[in-house]
């Protein structure tokens, strides 16, 4: 492993110590001006997050093939089949940034004072 100029620490230390306050004993995650660094809240965040997603998507997702397949007419069968191709194809960043947009939009006309 490599070591860290500044702290003498490999690159595994940095990103997964965990420092914590001298008087409280407190965890301490990121102070980069002391040289503390750690990537557990990142990773906490990121696991976090996926499961929350995944919690959301699967059973949307297994709802909808049931749907398709099972109880849906045959002539609505290829449009929406299409449609969730279509809707599988967009970037999920979109799905993410296009809301926020809108209520970045929304929130700054309710939030400006009247003229």
């Amino acid at each position: 492993m490599t070591r860290h100029s500044s702290t003498g620490r490999n690159r595994a230390e940095i990103l997964l110590h965990r420092c914590e306050k001298p008087v409280t004993g407190q965890p301490q995650y990121w102070d980069p001006v002391n040289g503390n660094f750690s990537a557990i809240p990142f990773i906490y965040g990121t696991l976090v997050s996926s499961f929350l997603s995944l919690l959301f998507a699967v059973p949307l997702a297994i709802g909808v093939a049931i749907f398709l397949t099972e109880m849906c007419p045959r002539f609505l069968r290829g449009p929406l089949a299409f449609l969730t191709e279509l809707l599988a194809a967009i970037p999920s960043i979109i799905y993410g940034l296009w809301p926020s947009l809108c209520w970045s939009r929304c929130s700054a006309s309710m939030s400006t004072p009247p003229s």
